[in-house]
């Protein structure tokens, strides 16, 4: 059967066309048109479904990541849900130290009007004038204590806020020169359980915490952290022991 084009180069000789001609023609070069915009939709159909297999990948990928990092901070949610109760308790207390700030400075309004009552009172009694100055300096001294006193108790609802914020959102890995026993046992469970090297311990231990949004306090050196794995060895194979002499002496 001939091509497309070669029919519509042999229509293109003749001088004259007829109608039927014509129509002939114009149906072909459509048909032509159509099978080149179906092999570009093609083209663009296997790219589209190449890209949407990388991205299947790559999210499968992603969420075999997330799977694994969601199991190993499960073991964490009840310290996380005491931790809460401990910030809620945290709020509780600014809440009755904003009410203190409210009473005080309830208190300085009252004692504002009663200096005004006392100025009204020297203008108009000359007598007591001395009396009521008395009254007015001491008065005046209380007042201006109370801004003092409201700004302490402001600066120690805040920093007690903030201490219970650093607390519950920090992970400590090392203080004054000590691991400490949560640092340990996280470690521990990182290279024994997770298989997690030595060496990518502390890695893996920031990239996790900068994924919750804890902050990491301290460091320790690829030394203490092979240090902590054997001792736990250690730990691990004593309790071994000592379970198969307990066991050993029920049976008998």
């Amino acid at each position: 059967m001939p091509s497309i084009s070669k029919t519509l180069r042999y229509l293109g000789t003749g001088r004259r066309r007829s109608k039927a001609q014509k129509n002939h023609t114009a149906n072909l070069n459509r048909v032509a048109s159509q099978d080149s915009h179906t092999s570009h939709t093609s083209d663009s159909a296997d790219k589209e479904n190449d890209g949407e297999q990388i991205l299947k990948r790559r999210a499968d990928m992603y969420q075999k990541q997330y799977y694994g990092t969601r199991k190993k901070l499960k073991r964490s949610h009840e310290a996380h849900e005491q931790q809460a109760a401990v910030l809620a308790g945290s709020l509780e207390e600014t809440g009755r130290l904003k009410a203190q700030v409210s009473h005080l400075t309830a208190e300085v309004t009252q004692l504002e009007a009663e200096s005004s009552s006392l100025r009204a009172e020297v203008a108009s009694q000359k007598s007591a004038r001395s009396v009521a100055s008395q009254k007015m300096h001491a008065m005046a001294q209380k007042i201006r204590r109370i801004p003092s006193r409201i700004d302490t108790a402001v600066e120690k609802a805040a920093t007690k806020a903030r201490e219970e914020i650093t607390r519950l959102f920090s992970f400590t890995l090392k203080e004054d020169g000590v691991i400490p026993d949560s640092a340990r046992d996280m470690i521990n469970n990182l290279v024994a359980l997770d298989g997690v090297r030595p060496n990518k311990v502390v890695s893996v231990l920031r990239r996790i915490a900068e994924k919750l949004g804890i902050a990491v306090v301290g460091n320790a050196s690829d030394r203490s952290i092979r240090r902590i794995v054997k001792e736990g060895g250690v730990a691990s194979t004593l309790q071994f022991v000592e379970a198969v002499g307990t066991a050993k002496g029920i049976s008998h």
